[in-house]
């Protein structure tokens, strides 16, 4: 009887020092995690910075964009985007809002032709104002800057 004691008690202690083991190692690794994305959060807050006011004075234009604004515009964009590492702090989704706004950009540039400082038609500053708008909430929601606390996990 007293093998049989001795035998559970060994076989708790090793569950008991398993879990303890298991526990360790997962709280180990929320940690690492939560370091790491409180600083890809803080690298991000720091690039979007640079970044938006680029995309306000693009946007609050009063007569709307200019065929020459909206070359510098994209010029910009990819700066911030290639030459200072922005895109680097870019989610999948913003990787995705950005590539949509050069996209219509190019194509407003390519297919039609306008003086420097003539405003860009009604339809194509329509376009690029929803695309410019999609990377802005995207941008916020990368930083949770639009979330309540309760989400926030």
């Amino acid at each position: 009887m007293a093998e049989l004691s001795l035998a559970s008690t060994a076989i708790s202690a090793a569950v008991g020092a398993f879990t303890a083991l298991l526990g360790a190692g997962w709280k180990n690794y929320l940690d690492s995690r939560r370091k790491i994305d409180e600083d890809l959060r803080e690298r991000r807050d720091k690039a979007y910075t640079r970044l938006w006011p680029t995309i306000m004075d693009f946007s609050q234009q009063d007569d709307g964009p200019s065929y020459s604004g909206t070359r510098q515009f994209r010029r910009d964009l990819a700066n911030w985007y290639y030459q200072d590492g922005g895109g680097l702090y870019l989610s999948r989704g913003s990787q995705k809002s950005l590539k949509a706004l050069f996209k219509v950009i190019d194509e407003m540039l390519v297919k039609q032709k306008g003086e420097d400082g003539e405003p860009l038609p009604d339809e194509s500053s329509k376009k690029a104002d929803e695309k410019v708008q999609a990377l802005r909430a995207s941008l916020t929601g990368d930083l949770l800057s639009y979330r309540s606390g309760r989400n926030i996990v």
